[in-house]
């Protein structure tokens, strides 16, 4: 009788073992999921501003269900400009990139598997604009009544310095429309196309 007990409490406790560890394979799965959707990535401006990394991440996001959220901020992995092209991942107008590993983030780490296969490389490759339209907007400056940002006159000229130079770079042929411009007084946006044209101008030596 008490060998006859013993067995069966032995059976309960292996019984409830069981039905623990099966529970742990149930919600494990999913918090390891949640954990690795998202992960932080800081790239490169030359490549944010080029359009690569929106014609990337969405592949990336739709083939494997990991999303990049760009940041400068904490990262988890960045894309930097190197002089070992032995290090490389990709390469653009001349330049090349590899990628910083700055976390142990499982999403991250599957990005970078993803950039360097057959298929990433593909999608690099495949980036490649017939013409960029640029419209070189005036409203983010400082003086403009309806765009309510703080830009400066040197910082349209960068931006306009960076999107020009990349289409310079890459042989790819470029548009540049000016827009907008509510400034007070006017000649604030007049100064603002002019220079559009003066960074044109040096890019292109024209």
């Amino acid at each position: 009788m008490g060998i006859a007990n013993l067995a069966g409490k032995g059976a309960g406790v292996i019984g409830r073992l069981v039905a623990m560890f099966c529970a742990f394979l149930a919600v494990t799965p999913a918090a390891l999921t949640q954990e690795v959707r998202e992960f932080r990535l800081q790239v490169d401006d030359e490549l944010v501003v080029s359009g690569l990394m929106a014609y990337l991440l969405p592949r990336f996001a739709l083939k494997t269900g990991r999303r990049a959220k760009l940041t400068n901020d904490s990262p988890d992995l960045k894309i930097v400009k190197t002089a070992q092209a032995g290090k490389a991942v990709l390469a653009r107008a001349g330049r090349v990139f590899a990628l910083v590993p700055m976390t142990a983030n499982p999403a991250a780490g599957r990005f970078a598997q993803w950039l360097r296969s057959d298929i990433g490389q593909t999608a690099i490759a495949a980036f490649a604009p017939d013409l960029v339209l640029y419209l070189a907007g005036v409203d983010p400056l400082a003086s403009d009544r309806l765009g309510r940002l703080a830009m400066t006159h040197a910082g349209l000229a960068e931006r306009d310095h960076r999107v020009l130079t990349f289409c310079a770079a890459g042989a790819i042929p470029v548009s540049v429309a000016i827009g907008g411009g509510y400034a007070g007084p006017i000649t604030e946006t007049v100064d603002a196309y002019a220079n559009t044209f003066r960074v044109a101008r040096r890019v292109f030596a024209l």
